[in-house]
């Protein structure tokens, strides 16, 4: 069973997922328009909402971005991408019948539950 990425059809990107460091952090920076400390947000949350539907807005804590607001309609589109992706995956994992059946899939499951921690 090969559980590696499948290619995808043209047009189709997989979500981004950003690259960390061993404790989490991002390797590298991502840039929003706007940014808001927690407290600014709760008092201004108007103003956020506004901005937001125009482009991301960044919630922080103690500089670091916790959150993003963003766009209803933003939202549903990063959704149908996502959807848009497993779907490929999954077409192509049967196009190559390299799928798991149920029973397969959950013993693999419970094997990993299992492991213990590598800490």
């Amino acid at each position: 069973m090969n559980l590696s990425p499948s290619p995808l059809p043209a047009g189709v990107e997989p979500p981004a997922q950003a690259a960390t460091t061993q404790d989490d952090t991002p390797t590298q920076e991502i840039h929003y328009f706007d940014s808001f400390a927690i407290g600014d947000a709760k008092n201004r949350f108007e103003t956020l909402l506004k901005k937001a539907q125009k482009n991301p807005v960044a919630i922080t804590s103690r500089g670091k971005p916790v959150a993003v607001l963003l766009c209803a309609e933003e939202y549903e589109h990063l959704q149908r991408l996502d959807d848009a992706y497993w779907v490929a995956r999954a077409e192509a994992a049967i196009a190559e019948n390299d799928w798991m059946s149920a029973e397969e899939s959950e013993a693999l499951l419970q094997e990993i539950l299992n492991e213990p921690d590598e800490d």
